[in-house]
């Protein structure tokens, strides 16, 4: 209820006392370069078929564990609302899982999402890092009815040459062979620019989507 907040508010203030208040500017920090990218890769997915989806930054203690190789980065909740949101997420893959989930056993047959969020990993000296990431996965058919008269599952290689056309400066990243806990392994490759590793793509390992009863294929980037 507004009116019971706003009169919250007017009692703090008055025992704390208004000229006690102090005073800050509201203004807002726009990383323009940042707005910019984000808006492009938006406008890309959009147009190969995504929907962009938005999820809790909260995850499963269990789940966390499947996508985190680091456990000791694993960021817990003091107060969580339930038990299965005491984890804040070092990645956006289970998130999209979970939509995933829910829209296979609302009858869809063909998924392809994504979400630019916020995940959140530790430092060295225990100082909590948060960054802003893309992710994104694809699943079930690409399409019905096409000249050879069978359905198109989506892979890996669907999936890799919609990322090749969400990449903006595409010739400044190379892909190479590599291994991630929480993907298939020989169907994993390493995203590379320059020498910096700034991404992953690959097939979801069966033992994570088996957690979200998930039976089809996902590729996720």
């Amino acid at each position: 209820d507004l009116k019971i907040e706003a009169d919250l508010i007017e009692e703090i203030a008055r025992l704390v006392g208004y000229n006690n208040i102090p005073q800050t500017s509201l203004s807002k920090k726009i990383r323009t370069s940042d707005q910019a990218l984000y808006t492009s890769i938006r406008r890309t997915f959009k147009s190969l078929g995504y929907n962009e989806v938005i999820t809790y930054s909260f995850i499963e203690e269990s789940v966390a564990r499947l996508v985190e190789e680091k456990q000791q980065q694993l960021i817990f909740v003091k107060n969580p609302i339930s038990q299965n949101m005491n984890v804040m997420r070092t990645s956006l893959l289970p998130g999209l899982l979970n939509t995933l989930s829910y829209n296979i056993n609302q009858g869809s047959e063909s998924i392809k999402i994504f979400e630019i969020g916020t995940v959140f990993n530790k430092s060295k000296n225990n100082k909590i890092i948060q960054r802003e990431v893309t992710g994104g996965l694809i699943s079930g058919i690409e399409e019905k009815g096409n000249w050879s008269g069978l359905n198109k599952a989506m892979d890996f290689f669907d999936l890799k040459g919609n990322l090749e056309t969400v990449l903006p400066e595409l010739s400044k990243f190379t892909f190479k062979s590599g291994q991630i806990s929480y993907l298939h392994p020989g169907k994993t490759a390493l995203l590379y620019k320059g020498k910096t590793l700034v991404g992953c793509i690959g097939t979801v390992n069966p033992k994570l989507t088996d957690k979200f009863d998930i039976k089809s294929e996902v590729n996720f980037l």
